[in-house]
């Protein structure tokens, strides 16, 4: 969009001129052609640009998904055990859910970076748990969506 805008003022100054000068047409009739490329050429990118933007929906798959918070103690027996908790009480937290990206764009969309944030009492956690794409496992977190395809993401 930064380009375009030196060819929109560019076209503005023209169209400008010509309403200015309507009596001088004849001046301008040699340029007019060249006047209708560049726009033509503008409006084509203004057409690309809004049709090739990325569009990615995502959704969690309900079928299959678990985020429970836990602790370790040790109980009477000098064993460790691992209970359900509290966000307060925790000293772990698992997360296994599946996402489904949707990318509803006419063109294929990289995907470059994965960051899943958990928040608990105004304390926000990052990470990048293991992934897996369509149960491939992906140590790098990129992956394509082609167009008009589905692709889940399982984080374990």
């Amino acid at each position: 969009m930064k380009l375009l805008l030196p060819f929109m003022i560019l076209i503005g100054v023209v169209l400008g001129f010509c309403l200015i000068n309507l009596i001088n047409m004849k001046l301008l009739l040699p340029f007019m052609t060249l006047i209708g490329v560049v726009l033509g050429f503008c409006l084509n990118l203004i057409k690309d640009y809004i049709q090739n933007k990325p569009k990615i929906r995502t959704g969690i798959n309900e079928s299959s998904g678990k985020f429970n918070y836990y602790k370790n103690f040790v109980n009477e027996n000098g064993f460790d055990v691992e209970k359900i908790a509290t966000p307060d009480e925790a000293s772990f937290l698992e997360l296994k859910i599946k996402i489904d990206v949707y990318n509803i764009g006419k063109s294929d969309t990289a995907i470059k970076d994965l960051m899943i944030d958990a928040t608990a009492n105004n304390t926000t956690m990052s990470f990048q748990p293991e992934l897996k794409i369509n149960g491939e496992t992906n140590k790098d977190y990129t992956f394509n969506v082609k167009s008009g395809s589905i692709t889940t993401l399982d984080y374990t």
